[in-house]
């Protein structure tokens, strides 16, 4: 008797075993990947040096490294302080609403000052910001956050604070907004030029 040999078939049963298997492989090394790109942004600290001259207008351009890719957003910031004490100069007081930079306008010497940072992460994966003040405006600059990592398809909105100067004067420079995205999350040709538009900053 002849004996016809069976073609080789994958069982159902094996066939959604292997799927079982794979669908298990994916959800326990996804949350590995997403904590692993998380401990990259934490851990990454990046600092610029101070640049030869400051921006006049708002620019934004993607720096790329090795292992991580950056975003950097220079803003111009300035503010003019007048002593009210003094009869001879007239100054109007006055705070700019200007959307292409921080400045916070005409103000008395010694008060503060604040403005506003809107922040948006449309990007699937967390990125990492870091603030940068320059210029003799630097040292009355400080930020209510900085170094944070902001999660995927999140919002954020940023202080930024004049301490209020004493001198009167003009104080200029600049701020640097750093978006720090994971390379991995940035290998895609396109993904990679889209991150311009998909990490966005307002001011306000």
């Amino acid at each position: 008797m002849n004996h016809k040999q069976k073609e080789g078939k994958s069982h159902p049963k094996n066939i959604n075993c292997n799927m079982i298997t794979y669908a298990a492989i994916g959800l326990f090394i996804l949350p590995i990947l997403i904590l692993g790109g998380l401990y990259f942004l934490v851990k990454n600290d990046v600092s610029l040096d101070k640049p030869d001259s400051f921006v006049q207008n708002q620019t934004s351009k993607v720096i790329e490294k090795e292992y991580f890719n950056i975003v950097l957003n220079r803003i111009p910031l300035n503010v003019e302080t007048y002593d009210p004490k003094n009869d001879e100069m007239n100054y109007t007081l006055g705070i700019d609403t200007s959307s292409d930079r921080l400045n916070f306008g005409t103000i008395p010497t010694k008060s503060p000052a604040r403005k506003m940072l809107n922040m948006a992460n449309e990007r699937d994966g967390a990125v990492k910001l870091k603030l940068q003040a320059f210029g003799n405006i630097s040292e009355y600059i400080t930020f209510e956050t900085n170094d944070i990592i902001l999660e995927p398809h999140t919002k954020k909105d940023i202080i930024v604070n004049f301490a209020g100067a004493e001198p009167e004067g003009v104080f200029g420079g600049e701020l640097d907004v750093i978006v720090i995205v994971p390379a991995d999350n940035a290998q895609n040709k396109n993904i990679f030029k889209s991150i311009l538009y998909e990490v966005m900053l307002r001011l306000a």
